[in-house]
């Protein structure tokens, strides 16, 4: 069992570009995935303690395959972003096939809470 699970990761990660990206903090984050160009390649919405694969062939992306190119679209860089305001945190280098944890990342691992609306009205 555990052959065939390695196996057809192993296969899956041959045709494409693919991070297991892991929310370990209490924040709701989204996961920006760039080239090492700086090109946007997609983004992933996590919950906290959520876990999800990323993957250049699970979704659409803008990639263009370029066989001449003069640049990699590896290593990755993955942007911890907070869901109201500002950057939890920041990895690069990213290898295809990593784990990428929010809470590894270098950065601030704090997020700004959106403020809450006053509903009381001022009697006159």
């Amino acid at each position: 069992m555990k052959k065939s699970i390695i196996f057809s990761l192993l296969f899956k990660s041959l045709f494409a570009y693919s991070l297991f990206l892991i929310n370990d903090s209490p924040f709701q984050l989204t996961a920006i995935i760039q080239g090492a160009n700086g090109m946007f390649l997609g983004q992933e919405i996590l919950q906290a303690g959520e876990q999800k694969q990323w993957s250049t062939d699970i979704k659409r992306t803008e990639i263009k395959e370029i066989y001449n190119a003069q640049f990699s679209l590896t290593p990755f860089t993955v942007i911890w972003k907070c869901s109201y305001e500002g950057y939890y945190s920041i990895c690069t280098e990213i290898s295809p096939g990593a784990t990428v944890r929010a809470n590894f990342c270098l950065g601030s691992k704090t997020c700004t809470p959106k403020p809450k609306e006053d509903t009381t009205e001022e009697k006159d």
